[in-house]
C-alpha cells in the first residue's frame, strides 16, 4: 500500500524502526534503509536516547502515537527525538508502535516538511492499517532471527562435518524413544582409536612485551602528571606541589627499574585519589592552568582513562597475528580434509594452537588407512612451514614486532575421545590418555635438558616426541623439506627437561628458510595428492 495515496497526502514519507525489548534498543530495519527517522544514521540507539519522557510514555507506556504538528513550537533539547527531525527538515510527523502480542516490536514513522500537515486526524487514519504493518514488521524479525541464529550456529556452535553424523544418530535416537514414551537421556559421544596431531603457534615472550607495553605507558602517564605539577609550582609555590611531584617522580623511577604486580593498580589508584582532585583544583582557579589539565586529559584514552598508546600497539598486533594466523590454518584444513576427513579444532589465546584427530571410527563408511595419517603428518609441517614464512613477510606491517615459535607434537599410540556435553566440546577419554593432555599444556614451556635454552625458538620448527619410530617418520618428512628449500640442513636432536607428569621427551629443531620462494603452494600439493 502507498501510504500517499491512502492518506491522501503527496508531502509525506514513511520510515520503519524495530524495537528490541530484551535489550531496548531502537534497529533501522536494512542496512541501507535511509528511511528512518527516529534513529537516523546512527543505526542503533537506546530508546532513551531517541525518545524524551513525553514520548516514551506515549508510546512505550500508552502504547498510542505520538503526534507532533509544529516541531517549531518546542524549544531546543526539550526532546531529542523532535531536534532529530528539526534537523532533519522535518516540520510535522507521527511515531506510531506496532503491536505484537501485547509487546512493543517496533515503529511506523510518518514525517513531512510541511507545519501541519500531520495531525489526529490523519492519526486517527492511521490506525485502520497499523496490524497490517505490525504483520509485516514480525515477519522481518522472524527471518532476522533465523538468519542470527545461522550465524551463532555457524561461528559459535557448529558441529564439525567430521562428526556431525554421529551427533544426528544420538539425536535420532532420541526421538525414537520419545516417541514410545520412553526417558530420553543422550547417547554418549565417543570416537575410540583416533591418532591426534596437535601444533602451536605460540608469541613468544608475550607477557614479557605485555608488560613492558604497561610499564612505557604509565612512565609516559607519570610524565604527563609531572608536568602538570611543574606548571602548578611555576604559578604557585606550595610546598604540596613539590611533595606530590617527588611521589610522581618515586614512582616513575621505581617502574625504570621494572614493573611489579600490582604497580599498574597502586598507580593509578593513586593518580585518581590523590592527583586528579589537585588537577580539579587547578583547573577553577586558573585558566592557564586548565589548559595544561586538558592536554594531560586529551593524552588518555578516552574510555579507559589511561595512556593506551605501547599497550594499544601491542594488542593490535597480537590481535592482528592471532586472526592471521587462525584464519590461515582455518583455510588449509578445510582443503587438507579433501584428503581424508578429520576431525579439527582450534583455540586463539597468545597464539593459535589446534588439535586434529584421525581414525576409521571418524569415518564410518570411507576405509581408513595409516597412509592418510603419514599424509595429514607431513601436510602438518607443509603447514607450519607455509604459515611461518607469510608471519615472516607480515612482520613488516605489525605496529608491534613479535616473534613466533613453532611446535608439533607427534603422538603414535590411539586414544579415545569424548564429548563433554556441559563443556560442549571434545576431551580425551580414559586416565592413560590424560598422559597426552598434559604434554599438550606444558611442552612449550619444556627447556633443553642441562640448560636454560628453550626448545622453542624463534625461527625454528620443533618436534616433540617421546617413542624413536616418531623420531624416524618425521625426520624423513624435514629431509623432503630441506629438499624443497624450505628448512636448512642440520637437524637437531635434542633431549628435554623432565616435566611434571611427564618424562622421556625429546624433540628435533630444525631452521626455517624464510623467503619468498620457499613459501610453499599448499593449494597445488593438495591438488596432487587428491589426485
Amino acid at each position: 500500500m502507498h501510504m500517499q495515496a491512502y492518506l491522501n497526502l503527496k508531502d509525506v514519507e514513511v520510515g520503519f524502526a524495530s524495537f528490541d525489548e530484551t535489550t531496548k534498543k531502537v534497529h533501522v530495519m536494512g542496512e541501507n534503509d535511509p528511511s528512518c527517522f527516529t534513529v537516523t544514521t546512527d543505526g542503533i540507539l537506546d530508546s532513551s536516547d531517541c525518545f524524551c519522557d513525553i514520548s516514551y510514555h506515549e508510546v512505550f507506556d500508552k502504547h498510542g502515537m505520538y503526534i507532533v504538528s509544529d516541531v517549531t513550537k518546542f524549544a531546543h533539547k526539550d526532546s531529542p527525538l523532535i531536534d532529530r527531525m528539526r534537523n532533519m527538515g522535518i516540520r510535522s510527523f507521527i511515531v506510531a508502535p506496532l503491536m505484537y502480542d501485547e509487546k512493543v516490536v517496533g515503529f511506523l514513522e510518518v514525517a513531512s516538511e510541511t507545519i501541519g500537515v500531520l495531525n489526529s486526524v490523519v492519526a486517527s487514519k492511521l490506525g485502520n492499517i497499523l496490524p497490517m504493518y505490525t504483520v509485516a514488521m514480525q515477519r522481518a524479525l522472524d527471518e532476522r532471527e533465523t538468519q542470527l541464529e545461522a550465524i551463532v550456529q555457524e561461528k559459535f556452535t557448529a558441529l564439525h562435518p567430521s562428526v556431525a553424523w554421529r551427533f544426528f544418530e544420538v539425536a535420532e535416537n532420541v526421538l525414537n524413544r520419545r516417541a514410545q514414551n520412553l526417558s530420553d537421556p543422550m547417547d554418549e559421544v565417543v570416537f575410540r582409536d583416533v591418532v591426534p596431531l596437535y601444533g602451536q603457534f605460540d608469541i613468544r615472550g608475550s607477557s614479557t612485551a605485555r608488560n613492558e607495553a604497561i610499564q612505557a605507558d604509565l612512565i609516559k602517564q607519570l610524565c604527563h602528571a609531572e608536568s602538570v605539577m611543574d606548571a602548578a609550582r611555576n604559578t604557585n609555590k606550595l610546598p604540596i606541589y613539590d611533595h606530590l611531584r617527588f611521589r610522581i617522580q618515586k614512582y616513575r623511577k621505581e617502574l625504570q627499574n621494572g614493573i611489579n604486580a600490582g604497580d599498574e593498580v597502586k598507580i593509578l589508584d593513586f593518580l585518581k585519589s590523590e592527583i586528579y582532585p589537585v588537577f580539579n583544583h587547578l583547573s577553577a582557579m586558573n585558566p592557564e592552568l586548565e589548559k595544561v589539565v586538558l592536554d594531560y586529559m586529551q593524552s588518555l584514552d578516552p574510555e579507559l582513562h589511561v595512556v593506551y598508546e605501547e599497550r594499544k600497539r601491542y594488542e593490535s598486533s597480537v590481535t592482528q597475528i592471532n586472526e592471521f594466523v587462525s584464519a590461515l590454518v582455518e583455510t588449509e584444513q578445510a582443503k587438507a580434509q579433501g584428503m581424508y576427513p578429520h576431525y579439527f579444532e582450534k583455540y586463539k589465546t597468545d597464539g593459535v594452537e589446534y588439535n586434529l584427530y584421525m581414525g576409521q571410527s571418524l569415518q564410518p563408511v570411507r576405509p581408513y588407512d595409516p597412509l592418510y595419517l603419514r599424509n595429514l603428518r607431513l601436510w602438518q609441517l607443509l603447514l607450519t612451514a607455509h604459515v611461518e614464512n607469510r608471519l615472516h613477510t607480515m612482520q613488516a606491517t605489525l605496529p608491534m614486532k613479535l616473534e613466533i615459535t613453532s611446535l608439533i607434537l607427534a603422538h603414535n599410540s590411539p586414544l579415545s575421545i569424548k564429548f563433554r556435553q556441559d563443556e560442549k566440546k571434545f576431551d580425551v577419554d580414559g586416565a592413560y590418555n590424560i598422559r597426552y593432555e598434559i604434554m599438550k599444556k606444558r611442552i612449550d614451556k619444556a627447556y633443553v635438558k642441562n640448560t636454560q635454552e628453550r626448545a622453542t625458538q624463534p625461527g625454528k620448527i620443533v618436534i616433540v616426541y617421546s617413542q624413536d619410530e616418531e623420531a624416524t617418520e618425521y625426520t624423513q618428512y624435514l629431509e623432503y623439506l630441506r629438499a624443497l628449500g624450505v628448512v636448512q640442513d642440520r637437524i637437531e636432536r635434542l633431549e628435554l627437561e623432565d616435566l611434571q607428569g611427564t618424562s622421556g621427551l625429546k624433540a628435533l629443531r630444525v631452521d626455517l628458510i624464510y623467503s619468498d620462494a620457499s613459501t610453499l603452494n599448499l593449494a597445488e600439493i593438495y591438488d596432487k595428492q587428491r589426485a
